[in-house]
């Protein structure tokens, strides 16, 4: 999704951007980067590539079909893990001859835990960029570059 929005101010490699929400902002999918929320109006932080001054007019790239696409990985790597560790757990009581149920249920607790891990470290590495909106364009120079 393409937004276009004013820059409001710029810190390190971050802008905040008020965005003029084409999108009614409670179904917008950008909300969680929203710092304006509790105003209701929309301010978003995103990485800032193309060094934007305040006052410039801007064109960002909400990457929602990344954010779609993480939350599948997201569950179904947790389905997958425990339904693992919950086959795991039922095939060791199973070689030793014990009750199902609780062997089972430790699998499938550990599963989560260890799939837990693994996805955590996973977007905490691979996503940390790619999630975020980003400034793709400068539309119209201000503020610091003379024009109002």
């Amino acid at each position: 999704m393409k937004d276009k929005g004013t820059v409001l101010a710029v810190k390190n490699t971050r802008a905040q951007v008020k965005v003029s929400c084409f999108v009614v902002c409670h179904e917008c999918s950008a909300r969680i980067f929203c710092a304006g929320k509790s105003q209701n109006e929309g301010i978003l932080s995103v990485i800032n590539p193309l060094n934007a001054s305040p006052g410039d007019t801007v064109m960002i790239d909400i990457p929602v079909s990344r954010y779609t696409r993480s939350l599948s990985l997201l569950f179904g790597g947790m389905l997958a893990a425990s339904l693992l560790g919950l086959f795991s757990g039922y095939a060791v009581s199973w070689l030793f001859r014990a009750a199902k149920t609780l062997p089972s249920v430790i699998g499938l607790v550990l599963g989560m835990i260890i799939g837990a891990v693994f996805l955590f470290q996973y977007f905490k590495k691979e996503n940390k960029y790619h999630l975020n909106p980003i400034i793709s364009n400068i539309l119209t120079k201000g503020g610091k570059h003379g024009q109002a």
